[in-house]
């Protein structure tokens, strides 16, 4: 029997945690198992004992660095008494180097977020099994030279190294002890990443408990370290997520135990910054890992995937959504009170927009979707979302983040609001649907009224993508409607103009410019509304616009050396396209323009070609010129035919 006496202090006010200190009587057979260097220096060894249930399981760390009768008293965060009745073949296995976060009690309070997680040690070794501290160190060593060695042999050396470590049959406990040394942020990364790997191996075989075990102490290390490098924290998050879908459906004793994650999780958001910034992240990495088909995924089933993520999305996900909205609606009521250019605060507020658009482009009916493209998809909200947007305090809610936030975050705010806006027309009645793009359109409207943000690049490129979308989802007879819509189509023309006369600033958003505008063109023979759609005023302006931007462009290309915009056949081509349907509207403006272009760029051309004195570079301007219109004049020939 250990005989044990228990004493509390208080180990750092930095660190907010009590500590326990236990001082006790090792067995004087476990002093004989303590082996001694032929130097006469003992090696340093961790050491946990443990026991088989239903004792319960209490870790130990015993420093020694003096001879092996000398046994220092070792501390840990928190414990339970060791039972009256623990065996004399208990099971001794390796621990870790105090500080452990509180893994191996079977309680887990940490002020102030009082966070309970019920853990296990994660090596489920039955002998007594030491490992000298000098074996870890060296991994250590391998991941310094891995990922700072300039020696490109050495780090394959490295690599192939550590490739051998995540396939050994020690790999489990050895994780462990690397991560609760903390000594090594790369050693942690190594850590993180195999545990990553050894729970995605269907055949490698983990217990159900031993999962629980792993989830449960990523919980407790992100709980007792929030400030982690980011790689470090972005790897456990992943574990996290991982082990949390790879066991969704997995219960003990009729509990499914890895779906408790909103509640264990809001322990963090209840703490400092750091430890808030780390729970959001968990909440959004488990959305994505629920989102998407993993290799894991795809060499199992892609049905107990589907399965999966619909499970999420009817359990968890419209709460996790809530939870987004409700701290960024807390965020911008005291928006004026942050400082953004604190990196704890700033990196809060990036992860809860993530997170809230995570929610909002989840795929919720399985389609699988190519994520590297647009094509105006829209967004199947399931009907138990309603009351979401149905007061449009949600609509507001990133409308108002877009005009407060900084450059650096309000591109996630337009994010958001471009999935917003694509939400499946039968999510409404047609007066909540009229209601609902109404209050979309006056948000547009006042963005094209305040058009600082517009400046930055990213703001500017999702604002053309929220266009785009106004008319993918909404039908023109529906925009027309609006009580605004006269105002909103002139500021939209107006800043069409503007965007295609700046055709170096931001070359990819003209698609969707042009895209709204072709969308609208094209609607006009099934219109049966009354009220004018005006578009007869605008589609000229837009048409003019791109036309002769392009030619200007051409010097400052031939001038400059810039790459040829015409030399991006598929871009070209698309566009072009897109201008021949807007130029229909008003057919007759626009061929009677291209016409007038054309013969003045023919003329130019004959006289600098009679020209013997002609620079070549004013040639190969006109040059330019001339080809840029004949792709145009084509067009509008193929528009004329049909």
């Amino acid at each position: 029997m250990v005989n044990c006496a228990l004493r509390h202090q208080v180990h750092s006010a930095s660190h907010k945690m009590l500590h326990s200190i236990l001082s006790f009587l090792v067995p004087a057979q476990l002093k004989q198992n303590v082996r001694v260097q032929p130097d006469g220096q003992p090696r340093k060894y961790c050491l946990l004992l443990s026991a088989p249930p239903p004792v319960q399981t209490v870790g130990y760390y015993s420093h020694f660095s003096q001879l092996p009768n000398v046994w220092h008293p070792f501390h840990l965060d928190f414990l339970h008494a060791i039972s009256p009745h623990l065996p004399r073949s208990s099971s001794w296995s390796l621990h870790s180097r105090f500080p452990s976060p509180t893994l191996y009690s079977n309680s887990f309070s940490f002020q102030p977020l009082n966070m309970s997680y019920s853990s296990q040690p994660l090596s489920s070794s039955i002998s007594i099994s030491f490992i000298c501290f000098q074996e870890v160190r060296q991994l250590e060593l391998l991941c310094k030279q891995l990922y700072e060695s300039q020696d490109s042999a050495h780090r394959a050396e490295a690599e192939k190294a550590l490739v051998g470590f995540q396939n050994a049959p020690d790999t489990l406990s050895k994780c462990q002890l690397l991560l609760d040394r903390g000594d090594s942020c790369y050693a942690q990364l190594l850590a993180a990443t195999t545990l990553t790997k050894l729970v995605s191996r269907s055949a490698q075989g983990l217990s159900l408990q031993q999962r629980v075990d792993i989830r449960n102490y990523v919980l407790n290390y992100l709980a007792t370290q929030p400030k982690l490098p980011n790689f470090v924290i972005q790897a456990l998050v992943t574990l996290f997520a991982r082990i949390s879908k790879l066991g969704w459906f997995d219960s003990d004793k009729e509990e499914f135990v890895f779906r408790n994650v909103v509640t264990d999780i809001s322990k963090f958001l209840q703490g400092s910054v750091e430890h808030c910034m780390v729970g959001v992240q968990l909440l959004s990495q488990l959305t994505c890992e629920m989102n998407q088909i993993s290799e894991a995924d795809a060499n199992r089933s892609l049905t107990k995937h589907r399965k999966i993520a619909s499970s999420f999305r009817d359990t968890q996900l419209f709460e996790i959504f809530r939870l987004s909205c409700s701290l960024l609606g807390t965020a911008r009521e005291n928006c004026k009170s942050l400082n953004f250019s604190d990196e704890g605060q700033h990196g809060l507020m990036t992860q809860l927009l993530r997170l809230a658009h995570n929610c909002l482009t989840f795929d919720f009916i399985g389609t699988s979707t190519d994520e590297s493209s647009d094509d105006l998809c829209t967004v199947q909200i399931p009907t138990s979302w309603r009351p979401a947007f149905l007061d449009f305090t949600t609509l507001k809610l990133f409308f108002d983040l877009y005009h407060s936030l900084p450059n650096t975050l309000s591109p996630l705010a337009l994010s958001c609001l471009v999935q917003i806006a694509s939400v499946r027309r039968s999510l409404f009645s047609n007066t909540e649907r009229a209601k609902f793009l109404t209050h979309l359109v006056n948000g547009v409207k006042h963005i094209l009224q305040n058009p600082q943000g517009l400046s930055d690049p990213s703001n500017y490129h999702e604002f053309c993508r929220l266009l785009a979308r106004l008319k993918s989802n909404y039908q023109l007879g529906e925009l027309v409607m609006v009580e605004n819509y006269p105002e909103a189509i002139q500021l939209i023309a107006k800043f069409t103009v503007q965007s295609l006369q700046m055709w170096q600033f931001a070359p990819n958003s003209v698609h969707y410019l042009l895209s709204l505008w072709q969308r609208m063109v094209a609607s006009v023979p099934y219109v049966k509304a009354t009220e004018p759609h005006l578009l007869e005023t605008y589609t000229p302006e837009v048409s003019n616009a791109y036309i002769t931007s392009r030619l200007e462009s051409v010097a400052v290309v031939v001038r400059e050396g810039l790459e040829d915009p015409l030399d991006d056949l598929g871009m070209v081509q698309q566009q072009l396209e897109q201008l021949s349907v807007i130029g229909r509207c008003e057919y007759q403006k626009t061929c009677t323009l291209l016409v007038q272009l054309f013969d003045q760029a023919a003329r130019a051309y004959q006289e600098l070609l009679a020209s013997p004195n002609a620079p070549q570079l004013d040639i190969n301007i006109q040059e330019g010129k001339y080809t840029t219109l004949t792709f145009g004049d084509s067009k509008a020939i193929i528009v004329c035919l049909k």
